[in-house]
């Protein structure tokens, strides 16, 4: 037995010497230490996508793993414009939790490609790239624009600017630049100077300095680089509304404020002379600061050389320094001619020949054409700051007679309302109204409220320190300026030049209800072909020398197309605008208005945006607009309604047609008798084509063609104080 208990013993021992060998004890076992923690990481679980438009926005997330803190997602954005890459709905998010993306409000050019970086809260320096590419519509102007506008500088003198721009819509490399153009500026410190624009160079592009921009509701910018009289490096800011492919509404919002338009060059007509008869009006001041305003019909028949005018069928009107002057002949230009200085550039060099009086010194008026009828107008001989407007009379140069002004004309005039120093800007009256002749010399083609004959009806304000003082008072102001209005029926009687030049003089003119001192205006149309055309007609108000209501200026008339006396301005009509407004220092803008009626009533709102100066670029307003009381129709059986305060003011609307008007601000004497500032304001629209789709802005047909026909679209504007 004690045998078996040892050799039991000897195996135990090694049992346990052999376990020792192949690994050790298991009184000595240690656990293994845990894995690191995985990296915090971030990845975008909603991508961007690669391009937008401006007028639309992105959504995006992004979500962060192995974060025990949850702490969430920070946003940023970084681009080339720096402090204009747009925005997002929130710069920190929960992980995973939605952020939307804003574009910015306007562009340089018409793309910018943005970078949205995500960060893990938690640790910034483990984050997600997304790249954006931002897209605007500068494909919707396309081509060489002729382009003008007319108004103040910072110390309330004329300025004036016209010129033409080359505008690269379409190139990738290049789309919303422009690459070449030149401008004439007019300024009182430095008189005329032509200089080039700074545009973009090169094969591919290298962008330049001046560009244009347009968003989504047809407003955009352009901005020009050019240089002053001495070389110096010149900026120009404008603001604008696309109405189509070829035409905007502009209105420069930098230091200077003027207002005008864009219209796209005919290249053809660029390369030739202009011929035959055309009309004209011309306003500014002399270096004095004393208003001018002109208007002539000149026709160019060539003889004897090329772009000659021998003064057969040529004469003209003006009113300076207090004073009308007529050219009694037909033969009033002898000796007038008109060169082309470069394509798209002419010079009208005019003299005058008449018997007794001299309306005309020798004047030089450099001209952008538009096209074979239309020529936008700058004076640049360095004795007077003119620019207006020449359209073509064709084929009906000497044929004009009492029967070719026989239908309703709605025009728009602005210019000084003080005859001997301008004082009060160059746009401080304003008028706009429908003028009914009957075709035998009398101003019987409308009807009144009471369905009676009528010769039309007007809205005219005057900023003028001898003018009328508020309720018909007769006593000097005793803080001029004091304003004048007035809104009334219209009679007369008319004449059309015996010699078939198509020059229409108003007489006898009346206003009913008459203001408290009389107003006696010469108003002359220049007619530009036979009625039914809808071709327009120019207009020359001349009252400098009354002494009621100093006042003269320039405009447009534009034969009313039926049904715009009878049919409903507001069924949800998209219109773009620009306007001048003078209240002792001068406000013009652009923008985009819509029009609705309210259901069951007599009226409707009206809402938009306008840019104009400063912080007011982008203003929105709203308001409401009222058929006339008792009219039966809106607008009434004149073409005109009224709104109350839409852009800062009560207005006045006259219908072209279904698609235009002019709006004026009637509210002049209500602002001074409740302790305001009185001002006034001239503004036009007109429907505006839809810029998210190109096809529906390429009017068709010919200039005059084009602006019946513009399809509709989206906007209008409104003005500021």
């Amino acid at each position: 037995m004690a045998t078996r208990r040892w050799a039991l013993l000897l195996l135990t021992v090694a049992l346990i010497s052999v376990l020792t060998g192949c690994g050790g004890s298991t009184f000595d076992v240690q656990n293994p230490p845990p894995p690191p923690p995985p990296d915090i990481a971030i990845a975008f679980q909603t991508l961007p996508p690669p391009f937008i438009l401006i007028n639309s926005t992105a959504s995006l997330s992004a979500m962060v793993t192995n974060d025990s803190t949850n702490s969430g997602v920070d946003w940023s954005l970084t681009c080339s414009q720096s402090g204009n890459c747009g925005t997002l709905s929130a710069t920190h998010t929960d992980s995973g939790a939605p952020v939307t993306y804003t574009p910015p409000l306007t562009l340089i050019g018409n793309g910018l490609s943005v970078n949205i970086v995500a960060y893990a809260t938690a640790d910034r320096g483990t984050n997600a790239l997304a790249s954006i590419t931002i897209n605007a519509f500068a494909n919707v102007l396309n081509g060489t624009y002729v382009f003008q506008a007319q108004g103040s500088d910072p110390s309330g003198q004329p300025y004036q600017v016209a010129g033409s721009l080359a505008l690269d819509g379409n190139n990738d490399s290049c789309a919303g630049y422009i690459t070449s153009g030149q401008q004439t500026l007019n300024t009182f410190a430095d008189g005329s100077v032509t200089t080039p624009i700074t545009g973009a160079t090169g094969t591919p592009c290298v962008p330049g300095p001046s560009y244009f921009f347009v968003g989504g509701d047809g407003r955009g910018l352009i901005l020009l680089a050019t240089t002053d009289s001495v070389g110096d490096p010149l900026t120009e800011t404008f603001s604008l509304v696309v109405l189509s492919s070829s035409e905007a509404l502009i209105s420069e919002v930098d230091s200077n404020s003027a207002v005008g338009t864009l219209e796209l060059q005919d290249p053809a007509a660029a390369q030739n002379l202009p011929s035959n008869g055309f009309a004209l009006v011309a306003s500014g001041a002399d270096f004095s600061d004393t208003p001018i305003a002109f208007g002539a019909i000149l026709n160019i028949d060539n003889n004897p050389d090329p772009g000659s005018i021998s003064g057969i069928g040529s004469l003209g009107n003006q009113d300076y320094n207090s004073a009308f002057t007529s050219c009694p002949q037909k033969t009033g230009f002898a000796g007038s001619s008109v060169t082309q200085s470069s394509p798209g550039v002419v010079v009208f060099s005019l003299v005058t020949a008449c018997d007794d009086v001299n309306p005309f010194g020798p004047t030089e008026l450099t001209g952008y054409v538009v096209d074979a009828s239309h020529i936008r107008l700058i004076e640049t001989d360095g004795s007077f700051l003119t620019a207006g407007l020449a359209i073509g009379q064709g084929a009906q140069t000497g044929t004009f007679g009492p029967g070719s002004f026989s239908q309703p004309y709605v025009f728009g005039v602005t210019g000084p309302a003080n005859a001997v120093n301008i004082g009060l800007l160059p746009a401080s009256f304003t008028a706009a109204a429908v003028i009914c002749p009957d075709g035998a010399g009398g101003l019987t083609s409308c009807s009144d409220s009471g369905g009676q004959p009528s010769g039309g009806y007007i809205d005219a304000l005057f900023l003028s320190d001898n003018a009328p003082l508020p309720g018909g008072q007769n006593s000097p102001c005793s803080s001029p300026p004091c304003p004048g209005a007035a809104s009334a029926e219209l009679s007369g009687n008319y004449k059309v030049d015996a010699q078939g030049i198509g020059r229409v003089d108003l007489t006898g003119l009346k206003f009913n209800p008459p203001p408290s001192r009389a107003i006696h205006p010469t108003i002359d149309f220049y007619l530009t072909s036979a009625p039914g055309t809808g071709a327009p007609a120019l207009v020359l108000y001349a009252g400098g020398e009354d002494k009621n209501y100093p006042a003269m200026g320039v405009g447009i008339a534009y034969p009313q197309q039926q049904p715009a006396n009878a049919s409903s301005f507001g069924d949800g009509e998209f219109y773009g605008l620009n306007f001048t407004e003078q209240s002792g220092f001068e406000i013009d803008g652009t923008g985009q208005m819509t029009s609705t009626l309210s259901q069951g009533s007599s009226g409707g709102t009206l809402s938009g945006l306008v840019d104009s100066v400063g912080p007011n670029f982008g203003t929105t307003l709203s308001d409401s607009f009222a058929c006339p009381q008792g009219s039966g129709s809106c607008p009434d059986s004149f073409g005109r309604f009224s709104d109350s305060t839409f852009l800062g003011t009560g207005e006045a609307y006259y219908m072209i047609d279904s698609d235009r008007g002019f709006f004026v601000e009637t509210d002049l004497l209500a602002n001074v008798e409740s302790g305001g500032t009185p001002q006034v304001t001239l503004g036009y629209f007109a429907q505006r084509c839809d810029v998210t789709n190109p096809n529906t802005c390429q009017p068709p047909g010919s200039k005059s063609t084009r602006r019946q026909s513009r399809s509709r679209h989206t906007s209008q504007a409104q003005k500021i104080r």
